[in-house]
């Protein structure tokens, strides 16, 4: 929260995530994807021309174009302003939680983490009622799972045609230059790293787009996917974000200002490990 709510700005209900709840990394990491996805939206892909990706259960355009509803109508509407209503009605009833109504809250709250985000997520049921599923969407975690395998292929082949880029399976226009409609937190640094402003020799390509979203990819599908991961290694009852003064509960975090800082230093220590290599 405090290093990436100055750059995302997150709506309400972000804020009283308690740090320990897995969906604190699961948000941040969908929304990086999401800007990701906006240079993934001009790469030219083709996977019906391939055996292997036309055979996987999803469609690549369709999860470009459905995938900020995870987090704005899943994250945002349905989860956040529910737990935000939950945190507010507890900071004026401090125990509110053990009323019935605060039962069947705190009971939404917990199967809506386990039917919208974070599938292997168990905890003791409060009330033996169990909500239904009212997830409009496919799984996050089969479409997380879905851009991994599709994406490593396509990577796979990428680094096997690189020497004179030759014509990759599955993707048009690998070679080009990427194009980001609008300059975004992400394209901005991939910008920097990858010497997008020279007018040659750049690694400001498609491909070197499509496997660095890989690498995020397979962070977010690890983290909901693998029952091991420390999405589910916490108190599950860690839900919002509590105040070391009253044990209530606690709205913000101190944020930092340095992140244009931290980044121009780890470029320059990355820089500096190469040229000794």
């Amino acid at each position: 929260y405090p290093y990436f709510q100055p750059l995302y700005n997150f709506s309400d209900g972000f804020n009283v995530l308690n740090p320990e709840n897995g969906l604190q990394v699961t948000v941040v990491l969908l929304r990086i994807i999401e800007d990701l996805f906006q240079g993934c939206r001009n790469i030219e892909f083709n996977f019906g021309a391939d055996e292997k990706l036309s055979a996987l259960k999803d469609n690549i355009n369709a999860i470009l174009s459905e995938w900020t509803s995870y987090r704005e109508d899943l994250f945002e509407k349905r989860y956040g302003d529910y737990l935000r209503n939950f945190v507010n009605q507890l900071y004026s009833q401090n125990d509110w939680d053990k009323s019935q109504y605060g039962k069947e809250s705190l009971t939404n709250i917990l199967w809506r983490t386990k039917y919208y985000f974070l599938p292997n997520f168990n905890f003791t049921q409060i009330l033996l009622n169990k909500p239904s599923n009212d997830n409009p969407y496919k799984p996050l975690a089969g479409r997380t799972d879905y851009l991994k395998t599709a994406l490593s292929l396509i990577v796979k082949r990428i680094d096997e045609n690189a020497e004179g880029q030759k014509a990759v399976l599955g993707v048009i226009n690998p070679w080009e230059r990427y194009e980001f409609d609008l300059p975004n937190t992400v394209s901005k640094r991939l910008d920097v790293l990858l010497g997008a402003k020279r007018q040659t020799n750049t690694s400001a390509t498609n491909a070197n787009l499509i496997k660095y979203t890989l690498c995020i990819v397979s962070v977010l599908d690890w983290w909901i996917n693998n029952p091991q991961s420390p999405a589910y290694t916490t108190n599950a009852m860690h839900i919002y974000r509590i105040s070391d003064k009253d044990g209530g509960p606690a709205f913000s975090a101190p944020v930092r200002s340095d992140q244009n800082q931290l980044f121009a230093a780890a470029v320059k220590r990355a820089v500096a490990a190469r040229q000794q290599k």
